[in-house]
This record gives C-alpha cells, sequence and structure tokens, in this order.
C-alpha cells in the first residue's frame, strides 16, 4: 500500500491523466473525481473523468467540462487519442476499489501506461500499480483533500481553490449523510472547516444536492417505496426500481439515489435493501445498516463489499429471484447478529 505522499508524488509526475469513478456515480464519486481532475488541470495536465453513464441532474453542478464519456465498442486506442491525443500515462479510479464497478471502462483503465487506486471502501484490495486505500475515511473526498494538500506540497503550488472546495465537500456532504452517519469523523470535520475556509456555501450546494429533484425522480421514488416489502419482524425493508418503472417515470436509474435511505429511516428498521435492475438478470443491490449490523458481510457472499454500514454487491438473476434471494440472506443475517443491549 502506498502513502498519500506517494499518490501525490505520481500524480505531480504524469501529465495525460483519465480519472475513473464507478458507475452510477453518487456525490462522492463524482465530487472526488471533478476535484481532482480540477486540480490536476490546473498544474497544466491533460486531465478528464472517464463515464459510462449518466450524472444525476442533483450532481451536474459539479460537473465543469470533466467528465467524457466512452462510446460503445470503443477502444483504448481510440479514447486516449479522442481525449489526450496520445496513450494516458496515468489511469486512476476513485471511489471505488475494482474495475468490475465500471465495466465498460476497464479495458481503457488496465491499458495506461500507469494505474492508480484512491479509495475508501474496506473491503477493496490494492490491485493497481499504485494504491492508496483508507477504511477509517468518512469519504473518499475526505482522503482527496489530504492527497491534494501533499501535492501541493511536492509541486509548491497552491492548488485547492473554490470551485476544488465545493466538489470535494459535496462528497464529504454526500457519504456522510450530511454529517451525521456513524462514518463521521473528527477529520472529516476539520477538512470541511478548512473546506469553508476557501469560500465553500454549504447551504448552496445543500440545495443543488437535495432539493432539485425533477418530478420524474419524485414520482419514481413514491413508486419505489410502494413497492416497499417489510420483513425480519420489521428490522428490514427492501424494494427495487426496475426498467419498466423508469420507462413510465421517464427518469434514469441515478434519480432513485436516496430511496435506500428513505427505507433506513423507517423506525425499528436495521437493514434497508435496494434493488436496482440494470438489465435483464443484472439486479446491483445496495445495503444500509443503521447501528449494528454488518451489511459488508452480506455484500461478500455474493462478490460484493463496501463498508460495515454501508455495501453493495451485484446478482444475475431475475428481478423477483433478487428479490426472494436478499429477504433470505437478510433475515438469516438478522437472526446471526447480535443486537446490543
Amino acid at each position: 500500500m502506498n502513502t498519500k505522499r506517494e499518490m501525490a508524488e505520481l500524480l505531480a509526475v504524469k501529465n495525460r491523466i483519465l480519472i475513473f469513478p464507478h458507475v452510477h456515480m453518487d456525490g462522492d464519486a463524482l465530487g472526488t473525481g471533478a476535484g481532482l481532475c480540477c486540480a490536476l488541470r490546473k498544474l497544466g495536465k491533460e486531465a478528464y473523468i472517464l463515464i459510462e453513464d449518466e450524472i444525476g441532474d442533483n450532481l451536474q453542478f459539479i460537473d465543469d467540462g470533466f467528465c467524457v464519456r466512452i462510446e460503445d465498442g470503443e477502444t483504448p486506442d481510440a479514447v486516449f487519442e479522442k481525449y489526450l491525443g496520445k496513450k494516458a500515462d496515468l489511469c486512476i479510479m476513485v471511489d471505488c476499489g475494482s474495475p468490475d464497478r465500471f465495466e465498460k471502462r476497464k479495458e481503457v483503465f488496465f491499458a495506461g501506461e500507469v494505474t492508480g487506486c484512491i479509495d475508501h471502501h474496506g473491503t477493496s484490495k490494492p490491485i493497481a500499480d499504485y494504491n492508496f486505500i483508507d477504511a477509517g475515511a468518512a469519504a473518499c473526498a475526505e482522503i482527496m483533500y489530504d492527497v491534494l494538500r501533499e501535492l501541493e506540497d511536492v509541486t509548491g503550488a497552491d492548488i485547492i481553490d473554490k470551485q476544488i472546495a465545493d466538489a470535494l465537500f459535496s462528497g464529504i456532504m454526500t457519504d456522510t449523510g450530511c454529517f451525521v452517519y456513524s462514518n463521521t469523523t473528527i477529520h472529516t470535520h476539520e477538512v470541511a472547516i478548512e473546506l469553508m475556509k476557501k469560500g465553500v456555501d454549504s447551504s448552496a450546494i445543500s440545495a443543488n444536492i437535495y432539493e432539485s429533484d425533477s418530478f420524474a425522480k419524485i414520482r419514481l421514488n413514491g413508486m419505489a417505496v410502494d413497492a416497499m416489502r417489510v420483513f425480519a419482524d420489521g428490522q428490514a425493508a427492501i424494494t427495487i426500481v426496475t426498467q419498466d418503472m423508469l420507462k413510465e417515470c421517464g427518469a434514469v436509474m441515478n434519480d432513485a439515489e436516496g430511496v435506500v435511505d428513505t427505507l433506513r429511516s423507517i423506525k425499528g428498521v436495521e437493514i434497508a435493501v435496494f434493488l436496482k435492475e440494470l438489465a435483464e438478470n443484472e439486479i446491483k443491490v445496495s445495503m444500509r445498516a443503521k447501528s449494528y449490523a454488518n451489511v459488508a458481510v452480506i455484500a461478500s457472499e455474493f462478490g460484493g463489499g463496501g463498508h460495515i454500514r454501508a455495501a453493495g454487491c451485484t446478482l444475475r438473476m431475475p428481478a423477483e429471484e433478487a428479490l426472494k434471494t436478499m429477504i433470505s440472506v437478510v433475515t438469516e443475517a438478522l437472526g446471526t447478529q447480535t443486537k446490543p443491549e
């Protein structure tokens, strides 16, 4: 495992960089990527965030020409030529520890001269050439702030400005649930304070993220709640968003972000399970625990991972079978995980 200093030194010497967040970017994935991309451009480097899906309406304010899209069937050489003019000398993933979380871009990632990873998921493995994974960090954006401070020291440049601070603050805000989740630490607040010193308007960011929902998103969230099932004697709740639901609402899958937190907010519910039908027989599972359950253990049974209180996996099966499977394993887990007195 590398240090933050070593990651900063790597960024300092590379000049053509592609950044790889996970699919269905949340605020932390996009905020971390945007903060890094903006910093690299300030240093005169060619840098882009390579994506394969849509950015949620409530997060589009973070992107300022940073994100570019890979087309179906596009080769690594074509991607490099289109955006960088020549081969990337660094491909770095952020807020994820496995290229399986960006399947359409995986080949491009490994085609770079050097690969890197900056992440905060405890189940991530150091599979890149350079890796910094800190499971104790509340958000990947929190780590990125520290790395960019190191980069300032390495280069002697004043890098972190208001735009970068806005992006990183957005990532921290979303991954800590506005600083109330149990992953929030003293250092998280210290970083937030330093970002606010750069001019961050937390109220404006909060309004962008949480108070700018489209009618399609509200309708989709209502349908997801209607489809909810409560089980395990009220200790768990599960729902699904299908492709048919998306079509009926005129929504995209990113509009479903936040549904799992709605389920977790129900009194008595310890584990919330949210299923997304990405395609036929491809179900993305997101799980959240409220206070004591370890959902990372559940996710690992299906090749997934994440944090103790927030984890996910992918099931290759029909939607209804996926619902039954998750109800079964979560019920069993709640029966074996001891609730604290």
